[in-house]
């Protein structure tokens, strides 16, 4: 993705547009992972997994609402914390199902 002056000059090329696409692509995936990961384990699970969608739906709406400041070159001051934090919660997410895995997995053996 281009810097932000690039972008608000009108500099903006097709890797700009791919990269808002591959983020939807991979939260459609991420949702899906969340989805399958909360039905396949327990209730405590399940409510983690719907918070995680929850702390997803919240920072998704706070950077959505900063993004329109790119393209105009305005100050977007949050932006980045609301977007790691996304990705933090994805990475709580994966960290957990893992260590539940293994746990399922010991109690098998």
């Amino acid at each position: 993705m281009h810097q932000r002056e690039v972008i608000a000059a009108g500099g903006g090329t097709l890797t700009d547009s791919l990269h808002l696409v591959w983020a939807f692509v991979h939260l459609v995936l991420m949702l899906l992972m969340i989805g399958f990961g909360a039905a396949a384990f327990g209730k405590g699970f399940r409510i983690f997994s719907a918070a995680i969608v929850l702390l997803f739906i919240v920072f998704g709406i706070l950077t959505t609402k900063e993004s329109a400041g790119i393209q105009a070159n305005l100050p977007t001051p949050h932006i980045g914390i609301w977007e790691r934090i996304n990705i933090g919660a994805y990475m709580l997410w994966i960290i957990v199902f893992a260590i539940v895995l293994v746990r399922r997995n010991n109690k098998l053996a």
